[in-house]
């Protein structure tokens, strides 16, 4: 007896077909000690998932059975109604840019304190197309939008502000593994990636995700600086210090990764809110894919 298909989290699964276009999923029924909880989340923090369209979500977010397709099209909602529940991740513009009117529909499914977090468009961090069959012709090729702030501005950041208008959260860059060409000498990434940030329109909250470990280094927290985010490296360990040069300690060498790749970022009680959810938002992303 085959085993049924795995379900997928962003794309519904070969062959399946939505069943009835025209259903409308409705929320599952929440306790009162979830409601209870979600009332007692502070307002700046937001847990969410990376879609709305998952049909394993039955009993905890959806009420009934829906199909992907159908969770994607009329599912945003009942999602937006779970009480623990107040943003989630767009991945379609991740693979090209949508319209400020798609955008648009979305804001109007949610409550105002909803927020959305959206990929740029992937053609703006891959410096050359994969050698993958999507590609097409274009793969093993430079893409000509790597880190293009004019069209970022144009076709990527202007659709989502004017459409999520005060429901937009972070505008996230997710940068593949830029290969050793790049991480054995991060400098000149780092100057392009700052030349971008700056040319980026003010107003919005970016956020960018690195999968190399190697680019969080001085020149990327300059970059981030030119977004006007202060950070600097983590303390150096007492060992590597010249007083204590030579004393005996106890220990592996786990203190010396986290100096070499940490980054200290604002973390002052003075900071309002809105600015703890800019640097929060903005650096997010930085971080290594395996173990984030």
């Amino acid at each position: 007896m085959g085993r049924p298909p795995q379900l997928e989290l962003f794309a519904p699964a070969p062959g399946v077909a939505d069943p009835d276009p025209t259903a409308v999923p409705e929320p599952a029924p929440a306790s009162e000690e979830l409601s209870a909880l979600g009332q007692r989340l502070p307002p700046a923090l937001r847990l969410g998932t990376s879609s709305w369209s998952f049909p394993g979500w039955t009993g905890l977010v959806y009420a009934r059975d829906a199909s992907q397709l159908t969770l994607a099209r009329a599912g945003l909602p009942a999602y937006a109604r779970h009480p623990l529940l107040r943003t989630v991740g767009i991945d379609r513009t991740f693979y090209g840019p949508v319209p400020a009117e798609t955008f648009r529909g979305w804001a109007a499914a949610v409550p105002e304190d909803f927020r959305f977090l959206a990929k740029a468009h992937e053609e703006l961090t891959l410096a050359r197309f994969p050698h993958h069959e999507r590609y097409g012709a274009r793969r093993g090729e430079r893409s000509p939008r790597f880190l293009d702030a004019a069209y970022a501005a144009d076709a990527v950041v202007a659709p989502f502000v004017e459409g999520l208008g005060d429901r937009a959260g972070p505008l996230v860059f997710q940068f593949p593994p830029q290969g050793r060409s790049v991480t054995a000498n991060p400098a000149p990434f780092a100057e392009r990636l700052g030349a971008f940030l700056r040319g980026l329109p003010r107003g919005p909250v970016y956020a960018v995700e690195f999968r190399d470990r190697e680019l969080l280094a001085s020149d990327v927290i300059r970059a981030l600086a030119a977004r006007e985010i202060e950070a600097r490296p983590v303390w150096k360990p007492m060992h590597l210090q010249p007083l204590y040069e030579g004393c005996e300690r106890a220990g592996g060498d786990v203190s010396v990764g986290i100096f070499r790749q940490g980054i200290c970022l604002p973390s002052s009680s003075s900071l309002s809110a809105a600015e703890q959810d800019e640097v929060i938002a903005t650096f997010r992303g930085c971080a290594r894919a395996e173990g984030s």
